[in-house]
């Protein structure tokens, strides 16, 4: 078998983008009059896209069921994490050890 190409994911499985990300939703929140959250929240709330990510933090945030969170203060914090995330994106993120060398490799290959 030959292999012609490798697909990454590259945001959580070749770069640890938590701390930036947890920054954004505390922007995001703090837009909206929230206290912040802790990065092991937010790393529960990644995955399923930036609306639901908003969407669970403002839940977290307010005590209240996600389904009840109103879709236009979703819509207003994920403006103000989005605004946010544009300018800092990189400014935590790094790769997990051990990735630049196995890109290396792959490369090579």
């Amino acid at each position: 078998m030959s292999v012609h190409g490798v697909i990454f994911d590259l945001d959580g499985t070749l770069a640890d983008t938590l701390a930036d990300l947890t920054d954004a939703v505390n922007a995001g929140l703090a837009h909206l009059g929230h206290a912040p959250r802790q990065a092991d929240e937010v790393r529960l709330w990644i995955g399923e896209g930036m609306m639901l990510l908003c969407r669970r933090a403002m839940a977290a945030a307010t005590g209240k069921p996600e389904k009840s969170i109103d879709q236009a203060a979703v819509a207003s914090m994920a403006a103000a994490f989005t605004n946010y995330y544009h300018d800092h994106r990189l400014d935590k993120t790094a790769s997990y050890p051990g990735i630049p060398q196995l890109l290396d490799e792959l490369t090579a290959l």
